[in-house]
């Protein structure tokens, strides 16, 4: 039932998008299964992580960055990535809140999150750290606001260059501020890599994987039309209670380096490590190994790949059906 109805969900998003291909994720010990597992964390959002070579570092700034959330939940956690850093990052003091608008929060939801306790992390280089759960009722396609003071300097920043969500950046220690202001905006977001939802009712993640069709390149900022901000939509629409992560970098491959790791070699850390996640929509990556000038690889001999990139994991077994059927 609810693999059908995630399947009618992406099915309407196709006239969207070019060859998408859902791919359930299963167990390597049993089949796939719509069951809640023990540990119900699930994604709501989540974003590529990416090198920044730019030369930007943070000291004694506060970021405040929005996500808007897919599917709700009870409580929530964050994690937190120092993964492309070439020194220890700080963090201290990050609130959670929702978002009222601009820079503004709802004061009376401001929550501080802790790590083990402290309200300050120390996060070696090429690690991640998950704040504590804290009880927060957040309501599916409910915008949050995510603020964290680094002291700095941070070194190196891991990033996603293209978020296509206005985050503000303050002096000082201003992650309890009702408003920021006077504060400058990106269109980036900084160390934030994902953030889970926990409640009973939760049945899974679903990940789109791909480039900058599903990035959402030519989406305009804050307004959350890409396709998996729809898919979001649709399915909470249909009473699926199911997290989607946007999980694309623009001018991302399949199986050559380049815009980032190739789709390949990040499978594993966007994927497979994010929260009970069941599905992914593998998308449009191979475009831009067709793309390339000359071209390694031809479309029947990237529809052979796909598969074998997908099952680089031992500790998944994956197949593969389109919207429509199996794609064996």
């Amino acid at each position: 039932m609810i693999c059908t109805g995630l399947r009618s969900a992406i099915a309407q998003m196709v006239a969207l998008t070019a060859g998408i291909c859902l791919v359930p994720v299963v167990s390597a010990q049993g089949g796939a299964t719509a069951s809640a597992p023990d540990s119900n964390w699930t994604g709501t959002w989540a974003i590529a992580a990416m090198s920044n070579d730019s030369g930007k570092i943070f000291t004694d700034q506060t970021l405040r960055q929005i996500v808007r959330v897919s599917v709700g939940g009870k409580r929530v956690r964050l994690k937190i990535s120092n993964l492309f850093g070439t020194q220890p990052l700080s963090v201290e003091d990050i609130h959670l809140a929702f978002r009222r608008s601009g820079s503004s929060i709802v004061a009376s939801s401001d929550r501080q999150l802790r790590f083990d306790g402290n309200t300050k992390v120390v996060i070696p280089a090429g690690a991640s750290a998950f704040t504590e759960p804290v009880p927060f009722d957040v309501p599916a396609l409910a915008e949050l606001a995510v603020s964290m003071y680094l002291p700095g300097p941070t070194g190196p920043a891991t990033f996603h260059g293209s978020a296509h969500q206005t985050s503000y950046l303050q002096a000082g220690d201003a992650s309890s501020a009702p408003q920021m202001e006077n504060a400058k905006t990106s269109n980036s977001i900084y160390f934030l890599a994902s953030l889970d939802v926990e409640s009973p009712s939760l049945r899974g993640a679903v990940v789109t994987f791909g480039a900058s069709i599903t990035e959402g390149y030519t989406a305009a900022d804050d307004s959350d039309h890409r396709w998996p901000d729809q898919l979001a939509l649709r399915l909470t629409n249909q009473g699926l209670s199911i997290g989607v992560l946007n999980l694309g970098i623009s001018g991302n491959r399949l199986l050559v380096n380049g815009a980032e790791e190739s789709a390949e070699n990040r499978f594993e850390r966007d994927v497979l490590q994010q929260s009970n996640v069941r599905w992914v929509i593998f998308s449009d990556d191979p475009i831009n190994d067709l793309g390339s000038r000359p071209s390694p690889y031809s479309y029947a001999k990237l529809a052979l790949l796909i598969p074998a990139t997908t099952k680089s994991a031992s500790s998944v077994s994956i197949s593969a059906e389109s919207p429509e059927g199996p794609t064996t």
